[in-house]
């Protein structure tokens, strides 16, 4: 227990700990939590998380040997470490939603940078983004005409080999029912949502400066 308190610093405020069972995750607490103690303990949860990847990695190599395996990077993150997790997938893929409201996406911008930069300059996938809007934020705005399409060639220019998005199809019901899609819920050739991503994807059909990240 000696080093343990030394590493986590808990003579300040009479933290220090006797006995191993008196240590709980972190938690809500009157004032600051222990910084050493909540380090640790994000460390502790992104290896646990790693090992189910790695564990599941495993079972599609022995169903799937040719298909590339990946999972959903989040941006910056901070319970896991994508630096550490980008040396085990095949491909670096993320999800991207930034909010309409703020205007000029400086975070979206550099979010990329960040998912080209954990393989070393690799190519990576946009895995995830809305065609219009999401359904999680206190206000849901749609995305103006032509932002979806700026942003996903922002994406590009950062170095994506792909642009995806969630979802193909409204859903008619469940917790993501009003969560923007490819085909919305009221689809004819007016509605803009599709005219939009349709003329992305043909766009997209006669890009040939996409080099192939698998």
């Amino acid at each position: 227990m000696d080093e343990l308190n030394e590493r986590w610093g808990t003579n300040f405020w009479g933290q220090r700990y006797n006995h191993w069972d008196e240590i709980n995750p972190p938690r809500k607490a009157p004032t600051f939590i222990n910084p050493s103690q909540e380090l640790d303990y994000y460390r502790f949860m992104n290896d646990s998380i790693l090992k189910l990847f790695l564990t599941e990695k495993e079972i599609l190599r022995d169903v799937t040997p040719d298909i590339p395996v990946s999972t959903n990077f989040m941006g910056s993150f901070k319970p896991l470490n994508y630096f550490q997790w980008a040396q085990h997938v095949d491909i670096v893929t993320w999800d991207s939603y930034p909010d309409p409201r703020e205007g000029l996406p400086i975070q979206h911008a550099m979010m990329n940078d960040l998912m080209r930069s954990l393989r070393k300059g690799q190519p990576f996938i946009l895995m995830e983004q809305v065609t219009s809007h999401v359904n999680w934020r206190d206000i849901n705005v749609p995305k103006p005409p032509g932002v979806m399409r700026l942003w996903s060639y922002a994406t590009i220019a950062r170095g994506a080999d792909g642009i995806m998005f969630f979802q193909w199809r409204q859903s008619r019901a469940g917790a993501e029912k009003f969560h923007g899609a490819m085909v919305p819920h009221f689809l004819n050739e007016n509605n803009r949502i599709y005219r939009e991503v349709t003329q992305l994807g043909q766009e997209l059909k006669k890009l040939d400066c996409l080099v192939g990240s698998i």
